[in-house]
């Protein structure tokens, strides 16, 4: 993918990571569809070396997964970039805070189910349109 404009390639500003394909593209077609553009990984460590090579401004992570969690991963992000911001996806309400997200490090927390909407309004805050390339 290119910029029509410039012809230099498009790079992801959002990463998505979930250890689920179809949630992963389900956020991806619903923010690109928004205007941004995302990159996946189905875990902890492929987000890691997404982080690497691409310009990455928002994580969006759920919180179980195996192996790195989405906490680790939002402890991991802060420590490599304070700037990158991370919203942290969880289903187990019970089990996890939005007490425990933060202190990792997340900008924002959401409980599953969601509505898109409410997930779109997080993006746009922690990424104004002025801010974005």
């Amino acid at each position: 993918m290119t910029n029509g404009d410039t012809g230099a390639p498009i790079r992801p500003e959002i990463l998505l990571v979930d250890d689920d394909q179809e949630i992963l593209c389900s956020l991806s077609s619903f923010l690109e569809e928004t205007g941004y553009q995302t990159a996946s990984a189905l875990s902890g460590r492929e987000a890691m070396t997404s982080l690497e090579n691409n310009n990455i401004r928002i994580v969006i992570s759920d919180m179980m997964m195996p192996g790195i969690t989405g906490t680790e991963l939002a402890t991991a992000v802060k420590e490599k970039d304070a700037s990158i911001k991370v919203i942290l996806i969880t289903g187990y309400t019970g089990f996890h805070s939005p007490v425990e997200a933060i202190a990792a490090g997340a900008d924002a927390y959401l409980t599953k189910p969601f509505e898109l909407a409410a997930l779109a309004a997080m993006v746009d805050k922690l990424l104004p349109v002025q801010a974005r390339s």
